[in-house]
């Protein structure tokens, strides 16, 4: 199957949470998006990396992520309605999380660190 991407750039707002030190809240624009929802660890899992890290995110909790784009039908895209279904909330602590968070952070130390709620 080929991944089809979205073009356009993706305005990011997202507030990432830590067991051992405060909040981080980062502006950031990404493009190329892949559009089918079975991508959608992939994708956040880009997003932690390219912003805070693989080091900063050994201890990450949670990240809430807010989406805009000038391009409104942005939001019928499959994995931005996987996005909205949580509404933008992905959770660490080993007790929280489900099969998305596990594949997020599958053969990395994002949340390596972090513990149970």
């Amino acid at each position: 199957m080929n991944r089809i991407t979205f073009k356009p750039s993706i305005d990011h707002n997202v507030i990432f949470t830590f067991d051992d030190k405060i909040q981080d809240i980062l502006c950031f624009q990404l493009a190329n998006i892949p559009i089918d929802e079975e991508y959608e660890a992939e994708y956040i899992r880009r997003m932690i990396l390219k912003t805070i890290g693989e080091k900063e995110a050994e201890t990450l909790c949670k990240i809430s992520i807010g989406l805009s784009c000038k391009e409104k039908d942005f939001v019928k895209l499959p994995i931005i309605k996987k996005v909205f279904d949580r509404d933008g909330k992905y959770y660490f602590q080993p007790n929280q999380r489900n099969d998305i968070e596990n594949q997020i952070i599958e053969g990395t130390k994002i949340a390596s660190l972090t513990n149970s709620f």
